[in-house]
């Protein structure tokens, strides 16, 4: 079903982007629950506004007001900082004026990384803006708080879970996780360092020009935690989409960005791997390599 904005809601939006425009089109850029391209023309000068409009689902529809208000800090943090991202325009934190929690912010340049051909460039470049983020060294707070995994509290990979529950593959799939947490569960988490993190870094929330990554978006999982918690989602992402290689694309930029290795990098593939249900279809293949590449280097 297809929920688009209340008129309501999109007044507010359109005022937000030119208060004397008028609203032209309203474009729906996730299975129908946002968010939502909204353009604008104004009416003086005929020219065309656009930006994003987020908006709290009722009835377990889209993201929760808490997701629209973490995503609104995490864009001002990142404004801030100067981390490429999309800027917030507008925030109606309580829903008094838009009738729902909801922002407007800019249109970040670019396709879906995800959605191109295999580039090295490309993938060194997303690694390199991981490590800008994960350079914003901030405390935790309500607005921004600690993140232990990608997309902590939530559940990715919901499709997925709908799709090959019960499937035959999925009993193997659930004593592959099940003893990549037991290793887990023997390893004391590392706490080396602390940071922004982007909390949902998977190739489809990252943008790019010819082969230059211009930012990251959906930041509503977004919080302070160690940069494995991003750095091994986006690798997990990478190798789903195109193979192993892929991966340690991801992480050369990132340590040419960042300086340094990052040391527990098998302990945070694991953790990311864990993200997903036993059985994702096609790609399970790919999540099993990476994941068995990951306990055996753990356990050496």
């Amino acid at each position: 079903m297809i929920h688009s904005p209340s008129d309501t809601t999109l007044a507010w939006a359109v005022d937000v982007l030119c208060p004397s425009g008028q609203l032209t089109e309203v474009r729906d850029l996730h299975e129908g629950v946002g968010p939502w391209l909204v353009q604008c023309t104004e009416s003086s000068e005929s020219s065309q506004c656009f930006g994003i409009l987020r908006v709290a689902g009722a009835d377990g529809q889209g993201k929760d007001g808490t997701y629209v208000r973490t995503e609104a800090a995490a864009l001002r943090t990142a404004e801030r900082f100067e981390i490429s991202s999309p800027r917030l325009l507008g925030l109606d934190a309580e829903g008094h004026q838009a009738g729902r929690v909801a922002s407007v912010q800019s249109v970040l340049a670019g396709e879906p990384i995800a959605g191109g051909a295999y580039s090295t460039l490309r993938l060194r470049s997303l690694g390199a803006r991981l490590a800008r983020v994960h350079g914003v060294g901030i405390e935790s707070s309500t607005a921004l708080p600690t993140r232990k995994w990608a997309m902590d509290p939530g559940v990715g990979f919901l499709y997925e879970r709908r799709r090959y529950a019960g499937s035959p593959r999925w009993a193997a799939g659930e004593r592959l996780l099940r003893q990549a947490d037991d290793t887990l569960a023997r390893i004391p988490r590392p706490r080396d360092r602390a940071g922004l993190v982007h909390g949902d870094a998977w190739l489809g929330n990252a943008m790019a020009v010819d082969e230059e990554c211009t930012g990251l978006f959906d930041w509503g999982c977004a919080g302070v935690g160690h940069p494995g918690v991003d750095l091994g989602y986006t690798r997990l992402s990478a190798v789903l989409t195109y193979g192993m290689d892929a991966a340690d694309e991801i992480l050369a930029g990132w340590e040419s960005e960042n300086g340094e290795p990052l040391g527990s990098l098998a302990y945070w593939d694991v953790v990311a791997a864990l993200t997903t249900p036993p059985d994702i279809g096609t790609p399970t293949d790919r999540r099993d390599a990476f994941l068995l590449r990951a306990l055996e280097a753990l356990q050496l």
